[in-house]
């Protein structure tokens, strides 16, 4: 008796199984990484606008915003559509900070890390250290949770390694 193939599995044989696509979840998330990566870019593109209307734009700041930028362009460009970890990782690090630096609710925190920051300058001041516009830049980003403390650190070192 010949063997029977059940239409399953007859159509499994000429119609291949279908592929992740444009829509398929991770191709969903890969956007959204995009998109608070782009947000976060956009941020330092403001940041670098803003600095340079002044009067007397600090080229240092610029210099600094321009780093901070190319670092999460790079990121987003190196993004693989298909890593997961990489894409969750990326939503879970930049959305937080986007969320941060965006969000109407986030101002009262925002002033109320400022606020230590001046009062931590000022008795800095006092013993004879003052914080230059990097410094000063630095600081602001941490206020508005674009980066962290760790990576502001890292920042530093590497600012200084240059």
């Amino acid at each position: 008796m010949p063997d029977l193939i059940d239409e399953k599995d007859a159509f499994a044989q000429i119609s291949p199984a279908p592929q992740a696509g444009l829509f398929c979840r991770t191709g969903v998330r890969y956007e959204v990484a995009l998109d608070v990566m782009g947000s976060m870019i956009s941020h330092y593109a403001e940041a670098i606008g803003l600095e340079s209307s002044q009067a007397n734009p600090e080229a240092a700041v610029v210099a600094l915003y321009q780093v901070l930028q190319t670092e999460i362009r790079d990121r987003r460009d190196a993004l693989d559509p298909k890593d997961v970890d990489a894409i969750e990782t990326a939503i879970a690090h930049y959305g937080q900070r986007a969320k941060a630096v965006f969000s109407e609710s986030a101002n009262a925190d925002q002033n109320a890390r400022r606020a230590h920051f001046l009062h931590a300058n000022a008795s800095l001041a006092l013993e004879g250290v003052v914080m230059d516009s990097v410094d000063r830049a630095i600081q602001e980003q941490i206020a508005i949770g674009a980066i962290s403390s760790d990576e502001a650190v890292a920042l530093l070192r590497q600012i200084s390694a240059h």
